[in-house]
């Protein structure tokens, strides 16, 4: 059998074309880039990852609501064995300073603020970090 070089040729550009025309339309709404932060920040944010001595077994369980009317709940989670995770509600509000600089007021039943710098990198993750001894950058997911 005798096969030509314009038979390759057109079997080799054939392939190139349905390979090329595959969608690329499978963005995903989580990839999109966040134009405006304060709306994509409402909702449900479950700790993933930390830079700094990683994460205890409850820290897992750590979430932030913020809501639209900027107050927050942080479900704030600690202890390295299941069964044995100390839980406490803290409730606070939030504020959106300079650029990429958010303020986070806990009142009760603790009383602090702090201002962290935060980061989209989608709309699904929010990166959050913070000074302690060191820089501390946390990672959340959206529910």
């Amino acid at each position: 059998m005798n096969f030509s070089k314009p038979f390759f040729l057109f079997l080799f550009l054939s392939i190139l074309i349905f390979l090329s025309c595959s969608s690329d339309d499978d963005t995903s709404s989580n990839d999109i880039p966040v134009d405006n932060p304060e709306e994509a920040i409402i909702g449900q944010w479950n700790l993933t990852a930390r830079t700094e001595d990683g994460l205890e077994f409850c820290e897992l369980s750590n979430k932030f609501y913020f809501n639209e009317d900027n107050t927050l709940e942080f479900d704030y989670n600690e202890g390295d064995e299941p069964g044995d995770c100390y839980n406490l509600l803290i409730m606070g509000s939030y504020e959106f300073l300079d650029e990429n600089q958010l303020k986070l007021t806990f009142e009760s039943p603790i009383e602090s603020t702090q201002n962290v710098t935060y980061e989209f990198s989608n709309s699904s993750t929010l990166l959050i970090s913070f000074f302690e001894d060191s820089t501390v950058t946390e990672t959340y997911k959206k529910q």
